[in-house]
């Protein structure tokens, strides 16, 4: 496992919000990559697998920094609005 350091006040309001939805930051963080790894594909989320499988180092920082981009920016969105577009983008329901 690797780690990832992350500025304090993006972690901080990542803890806020992953205590408010009842889930750990570590898993709202890998929801949230695989959500966005999972734009680029055609198929359904398959939660039968391992993170590691899909994502390697250089694309996980990668997200860390459009995301921490996106902070700055003010153009963040909620986990659940992520998913919910991902969802209408794919014909999901």
């Amino acid at each position: 496992m690797n780690t990832l350091t992350i500025d304090q006040k993006i972690y901080n309001g990542a803890e806020m919000y992953a205590k408010k939805h009842n889930v750990s930051v570590k898993q709202l963080v890998e929801d949230y990559l695989v959500s966005i790894i999972m734009m680029d594909k055609s198929a359904p989320v398959n939660k039968d697998y391992s993170y590691e499988e899909i994502i390697d180092e250089t694309m996980l920082l990668d997200c860390f920094d459009y995301a921490h981009k996106e902070y700055l920016d003010g153009k963040c969105k909620s986990h659940s609005q992520v998913i919910s577009e991902i969802k209408q983008e794919k014909g999901w329901k």
